[in-house]
């Protein structure tokens, strides 16, 4: 019996240890927020908290997993979602699909930079996706880019072509003081940083299809996700096969 039992350690062990690196970490968490765009009202429903947004002139559209919402910067199309106290956060990721229909210029994906808030923003330029970080009350890095060099291990860098989806993720470490930046899963920047970055404050709004500062989008957009953890690079990969 205790040769036995000795033997089914050794197998269980045996079995951890062929177990591929990082296989735990890949694991995605819940996420604090969860914008399928699949809504054929006038409200985007959070899967998966409460977080509903105002749909302001986006409209139905073939997505990248399901419906998605197509904006149209000439009407200033976007969603408007109110501040809640657990996005208020300094450590976060985002990820969105986006399928640009015109040539961006300052595009925007998501961003909480209405009226003026020093805080937080994502869009497409002509050959980079920017993005800009703050504490609510300054900018703390203003360049959290990557280029059209900046191809990581693929060969698409920050220049997006149109009617092509992309998973832009931003990963927000506040505990490492670094951002991380990945298009399609590949990690393609990481941008340090000094300070303590905000997602939200209250009495702001995060906008989706917009940064918030006028700064529209021309393109489809499809799940949008917001997570309280800095997502490891395993993580952002599996956003890829949702």
């Amino acid at each position: 019996m205790h040769t036995r039992f000795l033997l089914i350690l050794l197998v269980i062990s045996l079995g951890a240890g062929n177990m591929p690196a990082g296989a735990a970490e890949a694991t995605l968490p819940t996420p604090v927020a969860h914008w399928k765009l699949d809504d054929e009202g006038p409200v985007a429903k959070d899967a998966a908290g409460s977080h509903q947004g105002d749909i302001r002139g986006a409209v139905s559209h073939a997505g990248r997993i399901g419906p998605g919402l197509l904006f149209v910067r000439s009407r200033q199309d976007h969603i408007s979602i109110p501040y809640a106290p657990d996005l208020e956060l300094s450590t976060f990721t985002v990820s969105a699909w986006v399928w640009l229909t015109e040539p961006p210029t300052f595009s925007g994906i998501i961003g909480t930079r209405a009226g003026g808030a020093q805080l937080f923003d994502v869009k497409v330029n002509t050959d980079k996706v920017h993005g800009d970080i703050g504490d609510g009350n300054k900018w703390i890095e203003t360049g959290v880019n990557f280029y059209a060099g900046d191809v990581g291990t693929t060969s698409q860098g920050g220049d997006l072509k149109l009617k092509v989806w992309y998973l832009v993720t931003f990963v927000i470490d506040d505990a490492r003081q670094e951002c991380r930046l990945y298009l399609d899963g590949d990690r393609k920047k990481t941008i340090p940083f000094t300070g303590h970055p905000k997602l939200m404050e209250p009495g702001r709004t995060l906008q989706i299809g917009s940064t918030g500062a006028g700064e529209f989008m021309d393109g489809v957009i499809d799940d949008v996700q917001i997570w309280k953890e800095a997502l490891t690079d395993d993580q952002v990969k599996q956003l890829m096969n949702p």
